[in-house]
């Protein structure tokens, strides 16, 4: 499944992006599946800590530890270390390029520094700077404000939907910032630093495209979550009929959202890295002539000039740990 590069519209990019996600579904959900798991593993150190026979310091130590982050912290970073992998995978299915999970990993290792000092940068930006606006949002009193004022009617539903899209649209901001960052670090073989000011010099003329990748993402695992939670309750309504209801349902939903949520988002969570990739390459064929590069260096009329970075083999990939 390698179609010729060219330029294209949105409807193609997301269309492009779906069928190298279903060519590859397999892959690209295990490698999402990494981040609940490193939370699930979190959570069980947590329950283990407190629950050892260690001494009383060792323990401390532990539930120290494992209790001064929010427990899903570990596995957003582990997304973060997840995003140029899926990068990596995503270029070599557009270029027809064959590529393992392996082979991905090994490009990653060889270049271990970079490959952490990019991925916590993406983290923060991410991850931890949305949380500090939600948390300064939160400090300000706003949703308390809107709560107070507009009562628990329709204006209140509005009030918070401006304040969730308010917040929606704060996190994209961050993400425009890296969008086609990572692709620069997997497919190039650029440092941190370098990777993210390429990044968003291609950025530049592609933001709505990218947040409507973003916005397809988000949108996808909403109506998923929300899908299986209302089949969910609905069958509980059923099983239970109409008996112990109210808080034992509540509870249960409650639950059912902590298993399945991780779940959602490791369905939906490679699409928004596989479409920037998507978008990282029609950038270049706009902005630079990639396509054109491409069928001159098929045709042999650039034999004498050094090959682009992402045609490099494999084995060369310990080189780019000196730029990092």
């Amino acid at each position: 499944m390698t179609a010729p590069l060219r330029p294209m519209n949105l409807g193609e990019i997301l269309d492009r992006t779906f069928q190298i996600y279903r060519s590859r579904f397999l892959l690209f959900v295990g490698i999402r599946l990494a981040s609940p798991v490193a939370t699930l593993i979190v959570l069980v150190l947590s329950e283990v800590g407190a629950a050892t026979t260690l001494s009383a310091p060792t323990k401390a130590l532990i539930l120290h530890a494992v209790s001064w982050m929010p427990k899903d912290w570990p596995g957003s970073f582990v997304h973060s270390l997840g995003w140029p992998l899926i990068a990596y995978l995503t270029s070599c299915e557009l270029l027809g390029k064959s590529a393992t999970l392996r082979a991905g990993l090994g490009r990653c290792r060889d270049r271990w520094k970079s490959w952490l000092a990019f991925s916590a940068i993406l983290w923060a930006v991410c991850s931890l700077f949305p949380i500090v606006f939600q948390r300064m949002m939160w400090a300000s009193g706003l949703d308390s404000w809107v709560a107070f004022h507009l009562g628990n009617g329709l204006l209140f539903s509005i009030g918070s939907l401006l304040f969730g899209l308010l917040k929606w649209g704060v996190e994209s901001l961050f993400v425009l910032g890296v969008a086609l960052s990572a692709t620069v670090w997997a497919v190039e073989q650029l440092g941190a630093a370098p990777s993210l000011r390429r990044g968003w010099a291609l950025s530049k003329g592609s933001w709505i495209r990218v947040l409507a990748a973003e916005l397809l993402r988000d949108a996808l695992s909403w109506i998923l979550l929300g899908s299986l939670t209302l089949i969910f309750v609905g069958a509980l309504n059923i099983a239970l009929g109409g008996h112990e209801v109210g808080i034992s349902i509540y509870q249960l939903r409650y639950k059912f959202l902590l298993v399945v949520a991780p779940v959602v988002s490791a369905l939906t969570g490679a699409i928004l890295p596989i479409a920037l990739t998507v978008i990282y390459y029609d950038q270049r064929i706009r902005k630079e002539g990639y396509d054109i590069e491409r069928m001159m260096d098929a045709a042999g009329l650039n034999a004498t000039q050094t090959p682009p970075t992402d045609e490099l083999p494999m084995a060369d990939n310990a080189a780019g740990e000196g730029r990092a």
